[in-house]
């Protein structure tokens, strides 16, 4: 009896210190091999294309990855979580590669969780994830700069039920820096959306997003979108100002009066 105690409080031991351990994963599809440093500390003797780290206990690690070419930029972040944004335990993978203006850049790929404890209070974390309950869902995007952007939305279908979540000024800077980091104008315009569709953004908020799209079209496209969103339309008049011709801006006044 005592032999099975011992044997079924080694499989929890196991169990439970695996869970409270997290893996990383970055890789790039190109050949430019890298160094990982994780809080100062060099991880890997020689440059790769494809890191792994198991057995990673804290929540968040300084990164720098430094590439063996020395013309390459470094990535800098202060502040790498490798848990989900319930504090849970997993495997972060991110993928190294460049953006449009030819500086190398950390995305995220997407996590993959351990354990299914779900602490009652969240914690943001800087990877994509989603946790259904409570009729909500909280997603968690990094974009290539390393920032962390936060959107809830509601599992309602209706427009006014997302309109009392507010967001913090950083997580708006952070998803402005995520949006402003798609390559393509079109995938600027989904993001914004998504962020939009989910968010409570004032009439200033929603001006600066559209200042982003180089495309007259595009702004007016995505102004028209997010009227019904904002949670201060006595004010949608400033948004005005993201507009250049005055046939665009009359063309956002008939579709908001009508």
């Amino acid at each position: 009896m005592k032999k099975s105690l011992l044997t079924l409080s080694l499989i929890a031991f196991a169990f439970f210190s695996f869970a409270n351990q997290s893996s990383l994963r970055i890789y790039t599809e190109e050949y430019s091999p890298f160094y990982i440093y994780l809080n100062g500390v060099r991880q890997n003797n020689s440059p790769t294309v494809d890191f792994e780290m198991n057995g990673l206990t804290n929540n968040s690690y300084s990164l720098r990855i430094q590439f063996a070419a020395t013309f390459s930029n470094a990535i800098l972040k202060n502040h790498l979580l490798v848990v989900d944004n319930y504090g849970r335990k997993g495997e972060a993978i991110y993928k190294v590669k460049e953006n449009n203006q030819g500086k190398k850049v950390l995305r995220f790929i997407r996590f993959d969780v351990y354990s299914n404890f779900i602490p009652q209070q969240p914690i943001y974390s800087s990877c994509e994830n989603q946790y259904e309950g409570s009729g909500s869902s909280t997603t968690i995007i990094q974009n290539g700069n390393g920032n962390t952007v936060i959107y809830t939305s509601s599992s309602s279908n209706s427009t006014s039920s997302n309109l009392n979540n507010s967001i913090a000024p950083n997580q708006f800077e952070n998803m402005l820096n995520a949006i402003d980091n798609e390559t393509f104008s079109d995938d600027q315009l989904q993001l914004s959306k998504r962020i939009t569709r989910s968010n409570s953004l004032t009439a200033n908020q929603i001006k600066r997003i559209a200042r982003i799209f180089s495309f007259e079209d595009t702004r007016l496209n995505y102004l028209k979108f997010a009227y019904p969103f904002c949670r201060d339309k006595s004010n949608y008049w400033v948004v005005n100002d993201a507009l250049t011709f005055s046939s665009s801006k009359r063309a956002l006044n008939q579709f908001i009066l009508h």
